[in-house]
């Protein structure tokens, strides 16, 4: 019988009721199917004893090959929990130097290198259920790794090692990819956001802004945004309080309090010197979407005119809007004024565009 053919058989048998029938039934006609003689030969060898610092212990089956034991299988009873087996059966087969060591109940098969560095589950590189997944890979699995003729000439533990190898990179990019895209998503790269609009515009003929993109990879609402154009006409102006005096961008703004800014036509009401900068920002951010990206270009002798590494700016900084990306703010009245104007400046705008009320 071939070992699909036995394993077929498995699969329709009653489960078998303990460890001994699990060895008689099942594990035993396995090794046969895999080129090893359980019935009577040299090769396979049933409770071997095994010398460990401790004393004496026994294994249930070794596998001896051309000159040594190749691999130890430790048997179970079917449902029986083979964690609570794994380190003592790790002990024994890395005592003996073997290059496998199995723990099976018959139906379940866990294979491990137990030479290999690490706790216990880090040396677990296959498990194999029989009655699950198609029988022709169940098949080369066991053959690859059980084989008589892949164990003797070391062809099992060099597989072994890759799939392992594989399993341990695959469990670093299961816990760090998360970790990347929470960051990704916090900060989203230029290609992130350039990718996602291209795409969209592809797809829908639409171009969002990167507010959209950012509140799509954050789990927001997607606003609507409203796009100021440059006001046609004079707006009149409003009432001022007694004290209120207006400053043109040009002009210097030193020891006054702000009470307002007006760009385009739109006034806005502001306490500070930082929301009036962090303002004007805003505002070319809404009016340029994506080309706002721009701003990282902008560089200073000492300090990073914006950044999206919030740590970049240690003393203030401001994000703006959604945009993922953050400007100093730590500037004096003129200060604040005059970063405005660079940034105005930097997308072709005039210090005439800009008005400063102050009290």
């Amino acid at each position: 019988m071939s070992l699909k053919e036995t394993l077929e058989r498995i699969r329709t048998a009653p489960t078998p009721p303990n460890e001994e029938t699990a060895k008689i039934q099942i594990i035993t006609p396995i090794l046969q199917d895999l080129g090893w003689n359980p019935l009577g030969g040299a090769d396979v060898l049933f409770e071997h004893k095994v010398a460990t610092p401790q004393g004496e212990g026994k294994v249930d089956i070794a596998l001896r090959g051309k000159k040594y034991i190749v691999a130890h299988i430790e048997a179970k009873s079917p449902g029986v929990d083979l964690r609570k087996h794994v380190k003592q059966a790790l002990g024994y087969a890395f005592e003996e130097g073997a290059q496998i060591s199995c723990l099976t109940t018959g139906l379940k098969w866990q294979l491990y290198l137990p030479l290999e560095p690490g706790p216990p589950n880090q040396r677990l590189f296959s498990t194999l259920r029989l009655q699950d997944g198609p029988v022709d890979q169940l098949a080369e699995d066991l053959e690859t790794f059980l084989g008589r003729e892949n164990l003797d000439e070391g062809r099992s533990a060099s597989q072994a090692r890759k799939v392992l190898k594989a399993r341990h990179e695959a469990d670093h990019l299961q816990e760090k990819l998360p970790e990347i895209w929470r960051r990704m998503v916090k900060n989203p790269p230029d290609e992130l956001i350039r990718l996602i609009t291209e795409q969209a515009y592809a797809e829908l003929g639409l171009r969002p802004d990167p507010v959209h993109v950012l509140a799509l990879l954050r789990d927001e609402h997607i606003p609507a945004i409203a796009r100021p154009e440059p006001s046609s006409g004079t707006l009149p102006k409003p009432n001022l309080a007694s004290g209120t005096k207006i400053y043109p961008g040009n002009k210097p703004v030193s020891g006054t309090k702000p009470v307002a800014f007006e760009l385009w036509g739109d006034r806005i009401e502001v306490n500070t010197w930082k929301e009036v900068l962090v303002g004007v920002a805003t505002k070319l951010y809404r009016r340029h979407g994506y080309e706002f990206n721009r701003i990282l270009e902008l560089k200073g002798t000492t300090r990073h005119y914006a950044s999206r590494r919030q740590e970049d700016i240690p003393v203030r900084s401001e994000e703006i809007a959604s945009s993922g990306i953050y400007i100093d703010v730590n500037f004096s009245a003129e200060g604040s004024k005059k970063r405005a104007i660079v940034l105005l400046n930097f997308f072709g705008y005039s210090a005439d565009d800009l008005t400063i009320e102050t009290r």
